[in-house]
């Protein structure tokens, strides 16, 4: 507030305008704006003194004055402690949850929150907020949500539909969210969670998040970009996000600068084709990152394998990655022969091999796939127009990444892969995970319709 406006409010107040809750804030919370407002309660009481002395200079009256004088300035530094105690009290506990909507406080909302109770409007939806925190989680029309705390003083969200956004400011105990199908528990982040009858999904915006589902033993951390999708049967899957980009990536053997940016998924799971777990990261580990414009989804696969193969007929008993496209997010229990890529690479080959059933490669993909110092590197760009839909932001496709490792004189061979799979999960959409295409940032090009 600038000098003159305080100045404003103070003389308003000193001539018997009842003060506002921001001006009692204001003389409360910051010194200069007392100091200011005891100055010039001094500067009344001398203008006053003068008016009733005018024409008389008796000791009486300039006793009578000096006592006026000197108990206003106590009055205004007695009102000044006053107002910031009172304030001091009617301040809410740090931490205690409140409801707004519209940037009101809904006070009725926020009495059924701390008492644990269900909410849930039916029409605007709501910002539960914390006091003294930045953490804010966005709850959406018709979403049901209940409020807890934990045993050890945490914070306990209880989503039973709809959805949140939330912005979580690092915690001293782990905030955790638990739906019908998963439980997550964060100490600061950004992520959203979404609840249908069926299933329920977490995408991480920034941070980290650890995902507790049956039937994994271990939290599944989950980084920005990456999330989880749990449905009523115990079945998980993984979501990610593919980034849009302006230009492309060049698919050669350099290390294009456009990946550096992009956020990583690891393939963490043992595939369908598990024979031996690896050794080690050394052994085997890969990881991913995707990337998207206008004219085609690019990926790129990483691998660390420290003893190259390739010395089998079928290519998935060799060193190679799996990348697996359901174009329209059909989602069926077979191959519909439509849209449904699954593509085989591997280092050193011009080839791409297609799956058992799938369709066989558009001869619009262009890859590039070489032997590194730690293992191998795999860049596929898949033509939108081979792929047969329209990209748009917030596209969801049925996604997948695996990678195969064979060894010299070793009969068993070891697969990771992104999403859980196993047995014929290899021919099923429906147990891919999903990539969802991200809007372009504002000022950027992209369809997004």
């Amino acid at each position: 507030m600038s000098p003159r406006n305080l100045d404003e409010k103070v003389w308003r107040f000193l001539g018997g305008q009842p003060p506002s809750r921001e001006f009692s804030e204001l003389i409360s919370s910051d010194p200069e704006a007392a100091r200011r407002l005891a100055e010039l309660a001094m500067i009344e009481c001398a203008i006053r003194e003068e008016a009733l002395g005018a024409g008389s200079s008796s000791n009486w009256a300039r006793g009578r004055l000096f006592l006026m004088w000197g108990g206003g300035a106590l009055l205004v530094s007695a009102m000044a402690v006053f107002v910031g105690w009172a304030l001091t009290l009617s301040q809410p506990v740090a931490g205690t949850p409140m409801v707004m909507q519209g940037g009101e406080k809904v006070e009725g909302l926020a009495s059924e929150v701390r008492s644990g109770k269900t909410i849930r409007d039916s029409e605007k939806g709501f910002s539960l907020v914390f006091a003294g925190e930045e953490t804010r989680l966005e709850v959406e029309a018709n979403a049901e949500i209940r409020f807890e705390e934990t045993s050890a003083g945490g914070k306990l969200v209880l989503l039973d539909s709809g959805s949140i956004g939330a912005t979580v400011s690092p915690q001293k105990e782990p905030l955790r969210v638990v739906t019908p199908h998963l439980a997550l528990e964060v100490l600061g982040t950004a992520f959203d969670v979404g609840v249908s009858d069926r299933s329920s999904e977490v995408l991480v915006d920034r941070g980290m998040v650890a995902v507790e589902v049956a039937p994994v033993s271990e939290p599944i951390p989950l980084t920005a970009g990456s999330g989880w999708k749990q449905d009523e049967n115990g079945r998980g899957s993984s979501v990610a996000t593919a980034r849009y980009v302006s230009s492309s990536p060049v698919i050669d053997q350099g290390n294009d600068s456009i990946w550096d940016s992009q956020a990583v998924k690891v393939n963490r799971f043992e595939g369908d084709r598990m024979e031996a777990a690896p050794l080690s990261n050394r052994d085997h580990s890969s990881q991913w990152r995707a990337i998207w414009n206008e004219k085609a989804l690019y990926v790129l696969i990483e691998v660390v394998d420290s003893d190259a193969d390739s010395s089998n007929e079928r290519v998935w008993a060799n060193d190679s990655v799996e990348v697996f496209i359901d174009a329209d997010n059909s989602r069926g229990t077979g191959f519909d022969g439509v849209n449904d890529h699954f593509l085989f690479f591997e280092p050193g080959s011009e080839s791409i091999t297609p799956g058992v059933g799938a369709l066989s490669p558009d001869p619009g993909i262009s890859h590039e796939a070489h032997r590194t110092v730690d293992g191998f590197r795999v860049e596929v760009c898949l033509p939108w127009a081979g792929l047969g839909i329209r990209p748009r932001g917030g596209l969801r496709l049925g996604f997948n990444v695996a990678s195969n490792d064979s060894d010299p004189g070793d009969a068993a061979r070891s697969q990771l892969s992104w999403t859980p799979k196993t047995g014929s999960d290899w021919s099923r959409p429906d147990r891919m995970g999903s990539l969802i295409l991200s809007s372009p940032e504002p000022g950027e090009r992209g369809v997004t319709n």
